[in-house]
């Protein structure tokens, strides 16, 4: 059984897992890069994801994996 999606909600499979998450009223969540969006697309306020004050994408990416039991 899931417990909880963990996703920076960037563009693809990050953005369709969340999707997916709020649909199914699955736990969610993650880090996000500080002002990021996805192509021109902000990211969306129900994905609840945290805003992490980091100098680089890979600063959340490493986060996102560590507050997980798995990652694709």
């Amino acid at each position: 059984m899931i417990r909880k999606i963990v996703s920076n909600g960037r563009a693809g499979v990050s953005r369709g897992a969340l999707d997916a998450a709020v649909a199914l009223d699955i736990p969610h969540g993650g880090w996000a890069f500080p002002g990021d969006a996805a192509g021109k697309d902000p990211i969306p306020k129900e994905y609840h994801l945290q805003e992490m004050k980091a100098r680089s994408i890979t600063g959340c990416m490493e986060r996102n994996v560590k507050d997980s039991d798995g990652t694709l």
